[in-house]
């Protein structure tokens, strides 16, 4: 059986494509298959589809009811032992990732059901914020044990569909809380696993976040009112927090494009 499946989302995004191809690409391990389900992209996607040569690829394009429904079809098509949901834009922190994440798997058997990894959220200027993994138990009652691009679930272990239609912009907590219901066994990792953009609607689109976050935790997790409270209030100040970095290094970006050009 193939070790990862990588799914990878995009619609109107080819240059984020081009940017995860390049990474999936590099990696020195080939243990893997490349799942790339596109939304009916109308902006040159499906040709380049249509040529790359890639003998691990797999790929479809057609319309789809939004990011969750694509992410649910490349977890159909998956045939690997584990999957890694690592969308256009985003990257492998390094060529060797792949690899790594096979030996980790290797040294704890029983097969762990997630593997959690470190993910560097990375801002418009080239400025690197890391998130490590936190224990599920302690994290999951407020946000993501794990970024999800760093995040490997066991195939087998998944739910599904594992992503929650009902949630539009926070089903990747959906299915964390529900992973943490069905106790999994977990494996936690020091190094970075992946790096992603800074910038997408989760920062854009914070009440939304926080009223699914608000059912997920309601719904799925049970939490009470007040726990429910003070979770939403500590993810809209690390939004706030987030976006006024998003902010200023993208003026930083800005004084130095301009500086340049004189």
């Amino acid at each position: 059986m193939t070790f990862l499946s990588i799914v990878t989302v995009c619609r109107n995004n080819l240059s984020g494509l081009l940017k995860t191809q390049a990474s999936v690409e590099r990696q020195l391990s080939r243990d893997f298959e490349w799942l790339v389900v596109d939304g009916a992209s109308d902006d040159g996607t499906l040709d380049h589809l249509k040529v790359i040569q890639h003998p691990r690829l797999k790929w479809v394009s057609e319309p789809d009811r939004g990011i969750y429904d694509a992410m649910n079809k490349g977890t159909l098509l998956a045939t690997g032992k584990y999957i890694v949901y690592l969308n256009s834009g985003d990257c492998f922190a390094s060529e060797d990732c792949v690899q790594r994440l096979r030996n980790e798997v290797k040294q704890n058997e029983p097969s762990p059901d997630l593997v959690y990894g470190a993910c560097a959220r990375e801002f418009s200027d080239g400025t690197q914020l890391l998130r490590k993994p936190r224990k599920i138990e302690n994290a999951i009652r407020h946000t993501l044990p794990a970024i999800h691009q760093a995040t490997l679930f066991r195939r087998e272990f998944l739910e599904i569909p594992p992503y929650s239609l009902r949630y539009r912009l926070c089903s990747d907590y959906y299915i964390s809380a529900v992973s943490y219901r069905n106790n999994p066994r977990v494996v936690y990792l020091s190094w970075t696993v992946a790096t992603f953009s800074v910038g997408g609607e989760s920062m854009k689109k914070i009440w939304l976040g926080i009223s699914d976050c608000w059912r997920i935790q309601r719904d799925v997790l049970g939490a009470g009112v007040l726990s429910r409270i003070v979770s939403a209030s500590r993810r809209f100040i690390n939004n706030r927090l987030l976006f006024l970095l998003h902010m200023s290094t993208s003026k930083n970006e800005a004084n130095s494009e301009g500086k340049r050009v004189v």
